[in-house]
């Protein structure tokens, strides 16, 4: 089980029940969006008041399954375009995609530290253990410390990140051909090890 400040599986996340937007420039911030850049609701609304910039991240030609991101002084803002529409959701290939893409980005910039909302599990629905689980799996080893900051102050802790069945690559559903080709871009991923992993990326 993990409560508050008590890390998970590989010690990259922690969360806290802290106001995101308090924090020092010390961290990077990252949330989710979708590739129309609408950010009208929830916390993506909250981002796109305080940092704007709206066309100049539109100038990134968004993608479902990359990053688009600010510059803010000494840090990054970071947005993960998870859906192509507002209006719909997320599945946990596409968070999968854009956490990869946000890794890239984080080691080639030299960031360490990232604030986010728990991401994906507010208004888009993902289970929150699943979407942990993703990020220990893929920043694990990095150095990169990833601190959730939650949203609702009164909302109730989570147990750990998802127990990822080892399940063959042929029972993981459609659609992981991509995340394969994925995988042979990372430097240090086993594919057929990780691939083993992932039966939490198949929606449920």
């Amino acid at each position: 089980m993990y409560g508050d400040n008590k890390v998970a599986s590989f010690g990259v996340t922690i969360e806290r029940h802290q106001d995101l937007f308090t924090l020092s420039s010390e961290y990077s911030l990252a949330h989710c969006v979708a590739a129309d850049l609408r950010m009208s609701r929830g916390i993506a609304s909250v981002f796109k008041a305080k940092f704007g910039q709206v066309e100049k991240l539109r100038e990134f030609g968004p993608r479902v399954g990359r990053v688009l991101w600010l510059r803010d002084q000494e840090r990054f803002i970071y947005y993960l375009v998870t859906k192509k529409l507002s209006s719909g959701k997320p599945d946990y290939r596409e968070m999968w995609n854009s956490l990869l893409d946000l890794k890239r980005r984080v080691l080639w910039s030299g960031i360490r530290k990232i604030a986010m909302p728990r991401i994906g599990c507010g208004l888009d629905g993902l289970e929150w253990r699943k979407v942990r689980n993703m990020l220990e799996e893929i920043f694990q080893g990095t150095g990169v410390q990833i601190l959730v900051c939650r949203f609702n102050p009164k909302s109730i802790p989570t147990p750990g990140t998802v127990d990822c069945r080892r399940t063959a690559l042929r029972d993981l559903g459609h659609g992981l051909p991509t995340i394969a080709n994925e995988f042979r871009d990372e430097i240090g991923f086993n594919e057929g090890a990780m691939l083993q992993r992932l039966h939490c990326l198949r929606r449920v």
